[in-house]
């Protein structure tokens, strides 16, 4: 019968004891850095499908443009139709109309997606541009600089100071910037101190891309290549936030002002019955940019009449007497 030391194993007896629970700390110690690598596996797989996506939809992005003049309006428009495959849906006409419209909001924020005409470039309108009136999508007629597109076949090969020829600057490049918002909230994370060090860390590491780290976004760039089918102008029309602002604009300064922003004459006579017009243009602009307009009356000196009154259009309203009013 085999005899044992009550020393020996009263030592191991306190040795197992001190082990109980070290492998719940193990466990603890371990199972947050399984989960980080997990779902940054995970993050990966969604970033490289959005990568794939705006691969895509930069390309179709580029074929709008080359047939609308490289207007940055129509492709911004077209990237958003192509986009919606990032926010998902399962098929149905709910979920597909969901995505297209979050894909449009996405696109048309200055701050989540920008487009980049890389080329041709401002250099190539002053060496290969020629002038031309046009009429843009909207029904307004302007003077533009535009890069030829026909007959590029038989166009001399000739390299100017820009670096290309007629041939190379009818090439359209764009690059985009799309915002990607994570699944897994990394730059999110619901943890004190935690969002401020990712975006902080990252806002150094890529200052050129800060305003996208600031909204939890990750920036992936994409770019595309095709050529023109269509006269490169430079000038890019107006986005139609800003096209509809100017008008709300507009309307509002007529209704305050009793004539339009455009300074069109004001039916304004003076007492004697001499009819007068406001100017309709003036070289000098308030502060917010727009005409100067003079003043459709001017106060009398005190005891006097003033100068001007309105007339209604029709005479006989007021007898025929026009200085009846004054």
């Amino acid at each position: 019968m085999r005899k044992y030391n009550i020393s020996t194993v009263s030592n191991r007896l306190t040795f197992i004891k001190r082990q109980l629970g070290t492998s719940m700390v193990e466990f603890l110690i371990v199972i947050p850095m399984l989960l980080f690598t997990g779902t940054g596996i995970m993050q990966f797989g969604l970033v490289y499908h959005a990568k794939s996506i705006l691969n895509y939809a930069t390309f179709e992005a580029a074929r709008a443009g080359a047939v609308n003049n490289g207007q940055i309006e129509v492709m911004r428009k077209e990237l958003g139709y192509r986009l919606a495959a990032v926010y998902g849906g399962d098929g149905s006409l709910e979920k597909g109309a969901a995505a297209m419209a979050r894909s449009m909001v996405a696109v048309n924020d200055i701050s989540v997606t920008e487009i980049q005409i890389i080329n041709p470039a401002p250099a190539s309108f002053e060496q290969h541009g020629v002038s031309k009136d046009i009429e843009d999508r909207h029904g307004t007629s302007r003077t533009v600089n535009a890069i030829p597109n026909t007959h590029l076949r038989f166009a001399p090969d000739s390299i100017k100071s820009d670096g290309l020829n007629i041939k190379d600057a009818n090439l359209l490049k764009i690059e985009v910037t799309y915002g990607y918002q994570l699944r897994m909230p990394y730059l999110d994370m619901k943890i004190p101190g935690v969002p401020w060090i990712m975006r902080n860390l990252m806002i150094h590491a890529d200052q050129d891309n800060w305003m996208f780290y600031v909204r939890g976004l990750l920036p992936i760039k994409s770019t595309a290549t095709v050529r023109m089918q269509s006269d490169a102008w430079d000038f890019q029309e107006q986005p139609p936030v800003v096209r509809a602002f100017e008008s709300a604009y507009e309307w509002i300064y007529e209704q305050i002002e009793g004539e339009p922003l455009s300074g069109e004459p004001n039916n304004l006579v003076d007492c004697t019955g001499t009819e007068t017009e406001t100017a309709t243009s003036s070289p000098a602009a308030n502060e917010f940019g727009l005409p100067a307009q003079e003043p459709l009356w001017s106060p009398a000196p005190t005891g006097e009449e003033n100068q001007f009154c309105e007339v209604p259009d029709d005479p006989d309203q007021t007898g025929g007497d026009q200085n009846s009013s004054c």
